[in-house]
């Protein structure tokens, strides 16, 4: 089963997959309850759900893939409210997840992330969580400070929404009203070249990302000054990223670290729901193809 919604690319990549392969499997667009999509749970018992011309029964299900929470708000919030309860409600059954919606939760929370990596093996840049300005003065020191957000990479505006980027900030003009206005990570600047490493089971894909404009947040820079590379992750690396995923419950993390000058590698963080199509087409890593190899091994 994949649960997720109509506009989700990533899971157009891996039904294209599955079809191919000819493995047996359902989409579950969950903006399509409760108008065109209908549930019936039972708590000691099965879950059942219905589309236009399918039905489809828990008992029938032996992986589960499941990538990001739910964007898509229906215009009433009484409803909104109850069919996204049920829609979490039918995540409790034991199936083998890629990943569980509460593994997503908690493994998205970029505090816990900081918080375990060390604990797995993982260098991770001086940092700070804060909307207090002389706390990340006093905590940071007198050292190139990047300014990233906690929860969220976008922002709403009157003219719409804009994505929010790291950004390099000077502690010693930085406004403190702006601080306090709402908390963001405060991290000493890591030099180095960024690297994206794609976790799925026990495979692990990375690449380069090397940006030519020199923009601090390469997800920022023009298409055309963006290159990459497929790299060897180092062992301690990887038996690094695959404790934090253990700890999290996690099968599958997208992985962002800085490769800096002197050999080490830094981690910045990890997305469970991280998107991959971009980076498969500009690279060739077989992203998708290893996200369904642990589907099937799983329903196996």
């Amino acid at each position: 089963m994949l649960l997720t919604e109509r506009a989700d690319l990533a899971a157009d990549l891996v039904v294209r997959e599955l079809q191919r392969r000819g493995v047996a499997h359902r989409r579950i667009n969950q903006d399509d309850f409760p108008t065109i999509m209908h549930i019936a749970a039972d708590p000691t018992g099965e879950t059942r759900w219905w589309g236009p011309g399918w039905d489809l029964r828990s008992d029938r299900i032996g992986a589960a893939w499941y990538r990001s929470p739910l964007r898509a708000r229906r215009p009433d919030p009484f409803v909104d409210a109850e069919a996204q309860a049920l829609l979490r409600s039918t995540a409790n059954h034991d199936w083998c997840w890629v990943n569980h919606p509460d593994a997503v939760a908690t493994g998205s929370d970029k505090y816990w992330q900081l918080q375990v990596a060390p604990a797995c093996g993982l260098q991770t840049p001086p940092t700070v969580i804060t909307n207090r300005l002389d706390a990340a003065r006093d905590h940071l020191g007198d050292v190139p400070v990047v300014a990233k957000t906690l929860a969220f990479a976008s922002a709403e505006t009157p003219d719409g929404p804009v994505d929010v980027f790291a950004q390099l900030v000077d502690l010693s003009v930085t406004d403190a009203a702006e601080v306090q206005a709402a908390p963001c990570i405060f991290q000493k600047r890591i030099d180095g070249t960024d690297v994206r490493v794609t976790f799925a089971g026990e495979r692990v894909l990375a690449a380069d990302i090397a940006v030519s404009g020199g923009t601090l947040d390469w997800r920022a820079a023009p298409l055309g000054e963006i290159g990459y590379r497929v790299m060897v992750v180092p062992d301690e690396v990887v038996e690094g990223g695959l404790a934090l995923l253990k700890r999290g419950g996690l099968r599958y993390g997208a992985f962002d670290f800085k490769r800096t000058p002197d050999g080490a590698w830094v981690f910045l963080e990890v997305n469970p729901s991280g998107q991959w199509g971009w980076i498969e087409q500009a690279t060739g890593l077989p992203i998708t193809s290893a996200i369904v190899d642990v589907l099937v091994e799983a329903r196996r």
